[in-house]
C-alpha cells in the first residue's frame, strides 16, 4: 500500500536562496497535489539578516511555511560552522518529531541539509535527495554531499555520470534516477524582466559590457577568502564594464568576502552589490550580462542554458561536469584579466555547440514528483548495500 497516495506528508527543507530557487516549482507541485500534504521547513541563511533574510521571498510567493529553524550566527571559523551544524541537527530532531512526515525531500550539499538528513535517519524517516553524485573538490560540500547520499533512500541525479557515482557508493540502482537539473528546467519557464524594468528595480544602469559575479569561500583552502582580493584586483582593470555582485553564502569567511565586495562597490560606480536578487532578477541580470564570473555552481549548471559563458575561478567547483562555455581559471590576477579580456572582445563568437548543457533533461520536476508519488514509504527506509562486481 502506498502511503503517499493517501495524501500523507512530505517535508521539503530549504536552507538558502539557492536551493529555494531550484525547489520552488516542485514545492508548488506538492502544495497543489491531491496526493500530498506539503510541509515546508525553512532554515539556514533564509533567516539571517546578514544574508538578506530571503525567507521574505517565500512569503511573497504565498507559500505556507510550517516551521522556521534559526541557526545562523557567526560563520568566520570552522568551529562556528560546526556548532551551527550541530545546532541545526538538534533543532531538526524536534521539528521532524513534531511534523512526522512520511518522507523528507532535500537538495544539495550544505551543512544544514546534512543535519536534516542525519536527523531524519535517527527518526527512521526516508530521505529523497536531489543532486547527489556530483564533485566539488575545493569545498567541504563535496564530503557533505556524499554523506547525505549515504543517509538517503531515493536519489535524483542531474546526469548519468552522477547516477553511476551514487550507485558506486553502494546505493541500489532501482532507487537512483537521472532526472537532470531543476535549475535548467526552471529557466525555460521563467518570465524574465525587460531591461528597463530590471534597471529600475535594481537602481543600476547596465553598460555596453556587463558581468554577473558570485564568489563564495573555498572552504577546504587554508585561507578560504584569498581569492576575492585577487579577483577584485583583476576586475578593477575593467572600469567601463558593469558589474553586478551577489552576496557570498553562509560559509566560513563569507562575511569577509561580502565586506570586501561592499568596499569595492562603494569605490566604483560601475559596480552594484545586492543582498538577494531573487531567481527572476538573477537570471534577468544574466540575460543582459555578457557572462558570469566567480565560483558558483550557477555559472556551470545554468549559465550554458542561457548561452552565456562563465569564468570559473579556483578549485571550489573542481570535478564538476562542465559545458565548453565554462572556462576554468586559477586564482591569479594576470590569468583572470587575460581570460576576461578575451571573452569581452567585441568580435568574439562562441559556437552554439559549446553551450550544450550536460545538466539538461526534459520534465525534471514532473519526473521527481511522479517517482515520489509511486514510492512505498512503508518499507523503503531499510536498504541493502549494492556491491559492484569489479
Amino acid at each position: 500500500m502506498n502511503l503517499l497516495m493517501k495524501k500523507n506528508k512530505i517535508c521539503v527543507v530549504t536552507s538558502s536562496r539557492a536551493d529555494y530557487g531550484l525547489l520552488k516549482p516542485l514545492i508548488i507541485k506538492f502544495s497543489n497535489s491531491e496526493f500530498f500534504k506539503l510541509q515546508l521547513v525553512v532554515t539556514g541563511s533564509h533567516l539571517s539578516k546578514n544574508h538578506g533574510y530571503t525567507v521574505n521571498e517565500i512569503i511573497d510567493d504565498n507559500i505556507p511555511i510550517n516551521k522556521k529553524i534559526e541557526i545562523i550566527n557567526k560563520t568566520n571559523t570552522i568551529e562556528e560552522i560546526g556548532k551551527i551544524s550541530a545546532n541545526a541537527f538538534y533543532k531538526m530532531i524536534d521539528v521532524l518529531s513534531e511534523l512526522k512526515p512520511q518522507i523528507v525531500l532535500i537538495l544539495g550539499d550544505r551543512y544544514e541539509i546534512l543535519s536534516c538528513a542525519l536527523a531524519s535517519t535517527f527518526l527512521h524517516i526516508p530521505v529523497a535527495h536531489i543532486h547527489g553524485g556530483e564533485i566539488t573538490e575545493g569545498a567541504i560540500d563535496d564530503m557533505l554531499r556524499h554523506a547525505i547520499t549515504k543517509l538517503s533512500q531515493i536519489h535524483f541525479t542531474s546526469n548519468i555520470v552522477h547516477k553511476r557515482r551514487v550507485i558506486q557508493m553502494g546505493e541500489q540502482p532501482k532507487n537512483v534516477f537521472n532526472v537532470g537539473s531543476l535549475g535548467v528546467e526552471n529557466l525555460k519557464n521563467l518570465k524574465l524582466l525587460n531591461l528597463d524594468k530590471l534597471q529600475k528595480q535594481m537602481n543600476f544602469k547596465f553598460r555596453k559590457k556587463n558581468l554577473l559575479i558570485t564568489y563564495h569561500p573555498v572552504s577546504l583552502d587554508e585561507n578560504p577568502n584569498i581569492g576575492i582580493d585577487i579577483l577584485l584586483k583583476s576586475l578593477s582593470n575593467f572600469s567601463e564594464t558593469g558589474m553586478i555582485f551577489t552576496f557570498s553564502n553562509a560559509d566560513i569567511k563569507g562575511e569577509y568576502i561580502t565586506q570586501r565586495i561592499s568596499k569595492f562597490a562603494k569605490n566604483n560606480d560601475n559596480v552594484k552589490l545586492i543582498h538577494n536578487l531573487g531567481q527572476i532578477n538573477y537570471f534577468s541580470c544574466l540575460r543582459y550580462c555578457d557572462g558570469m564570473v566567480g565560483n558558483s555552481s550557477s555559472g556551470i549548471i545554468e549559465a550554458p542554458s542561457m548561452n552565456k559563458w562563465s569564468i570559473n575561478i579556483g578549485n571550489r567547483q573542481k570535478g564538476r561536469l562542465k559545458a565548453n562555455s565554462v572556462f576554468d581559471v586559477e586564482i591569479n590576477e594576470e590569468k583572470i584579466t587575460k581570460q576576461l579580456n578575451f571573452l569581452l572582445e567585441k568580435s568574439l563568437k562562441i559556437p552554439s555547440s559549446d553551450f550544450i548543457n550536460p545538466y539538461s533533461k526534459k520534465n525534471t520536476s514532473s519526473r521527481i514528483y511522479e517517482i515520489i508519488k509511486s514510492i512505498n514509504t512503508e518499507n523503503i527506509f531499510k536498504k541493502q548495500f549494492f556491491d559492484i562486481n569489479f
